[in-house]
């Protein structure tokens, strides 16, 4: 959902929320730190060592982040070939997605994303030591059956059944909402042919809660009201469960969007609050979470946290 720089030429760090942010900050105050300030200028190849370090962190993947990326892709492609009038089938679909997965592994394996990290694949399995056997048939089969499902799926036959209502596929807009700047990617964006908008999110991981995919999506339709201008009353979102091939609607309301509003105020206050004016802020004031804590065996930054 958040793409926060162009990284090339002299610019600064702006501060801006999205969803992705939030849920970084929530999860570990130190990571959100490395991942949003303490990366910045490592794209440059002579830039100090840990600063490269941590963009090459960055920019890692895992296996189910990636699998979620693949499918989201063809869902993509599917849908932007099908607003210009071409139609790419399932079959063909399927090689072109497992072609690219089949590259972005040879490349992580590789250690490409060290040299260009923006441009090539790198997994945290690669790259902490832990893939040198690992087995990628299911995760590649995985990858197959959902873009399967895709497109079996009902909410995607309907949308190839009316192209002409197709209003966006993953766009990336930086828009004030609740009196911050805020990324909103959305999956897919469709008129419902009644005056109003039906907003489309692809989910493909295990396990989904109801009640936070429904805050999320309330944060599309905070853009959708406010941004496109279209009342609450006239909103639908559909949360689509590609692993099981289900979905689920969701009606907006506009005590839905208050809350969503109430969400961007408390938790980019919270980021703020940890920074300077020109949005500067100090490592030390972002505290690690406690030692053994589980989610320290995953981070993508713990080779440059400096945990005890």
């Amino acid at each position: 959902m958040l793409a926060e720089v162009i990284e090339m030429g002299d610019f600064k760090n702006k501060f801006s929320w999205s969803w992705s942010r939030r849920g970084t900050f929530e999860q570990c105050k130190r990571k959100y730190w490395l991942n949003y300030y303490g990366y910045w200028d490592g794209w440059f190849r002579d830039s100090e060592p840990r600063k490269r370090s941590l963009y090459v962190q960055k920019k890692l993947t895992t296996k189910p982040m990636w699998l979620g990326n693949c499918v989201h892709d063809a869902a993509e492609w599917a849908l932007v070939a099908l607003g210009k009038g071409d139609f790419i089938d399932c079959d063909d679909m399927v090689d072109r997605v497992l072609m690219r997965a089949n590259r972005d592994i040879q490349s992580s394996e590789g250690g490409h994303n060290f040299r260009d990290p923006k441009r090539n694949c790198g997994f945290q399995e690669h790259y902490y030591g832990e893939g040198k056997e690992l087995d990628w048939g299911p995760t590649l089969e995985e990858i197959e059956r959902q873009v399967r499902n895709l497109y079996i799926n009902p909410i995607f036959c309907r949308m190839f059944h009316v192209p002409e209502r197709l209003r966006e596929v993953e766009i990336l807009h930086l828009e004030q909402l609740g009196g911050y700047p805020v990324y909103v990617r959305l999956d897919a964006l469709m008129d419902d042919g009644a005056g109003g908008l039906v907003i489309i999110d692809w989910k493909t991981g295990k396990r989904h809660d109801g009640g936070v995919v429904a805050r999320q999506l309330g944060i599309y339709g905070l853009y959708a009201r406010d941004i496109l201008g279209v009342p609450a009353d006239k909103l639908k979102m559909v949360h689509v469960d590609l692993r099981e091939n289900q979905f689920v609607t969701h009606k907006i309301s506009e005590e839905m969007l208050a809350e969503a509003v109430a969400t961007v105020k408390r938790s980019a206050g919270e980021m703020k609050l940890l920074t300077t004016p020109d949005n500067q802020a100090e490592e030390s004031d972002f505290p690690k979470l406690p030692i053994g804590d589980k989610a320290c065996s995953f981070c993508s930054f713990r080779r440059d946290c400096d945990r005890e």
